[in-house]
């Protein structure tokens, strides 16, 4: 279940970061310095521009957290 929910959330960040670069920005600076950050910044070290980090960042908390939350509504 975290795999569609975590590829939907790439095509968003792109969708995003086309349309508002100020927004785009806005959500980079809150996923800096969190865990999910560092961990991406560790397991994928091909990804070195904060847009290519926060992309995956944001992917793979969106992916946990959907997959989550489907599980606790029992789908």
């Amino acid at each position: 279940s975290e795999t569609p929910i975590h590829e939907y959330a790439h095509l968003w960040a792109s969708a995003l970061r086309s349309s508002n670069q100020e927004e785009w920005k806005n959500a980079v600076d809150l996923m800096k310095g969190t865990p999910v950050w560092e961990e991406v910044r560790r397991s994928y070290p091909e990804l070195t521009t904060d847009d290519e980090i926060a992309d995956e960042v944001l992917a793979q908390y969106s992916g946990r957290r959907g997959a989550e939350k489907l599980r606790e509504e029992g789908l």
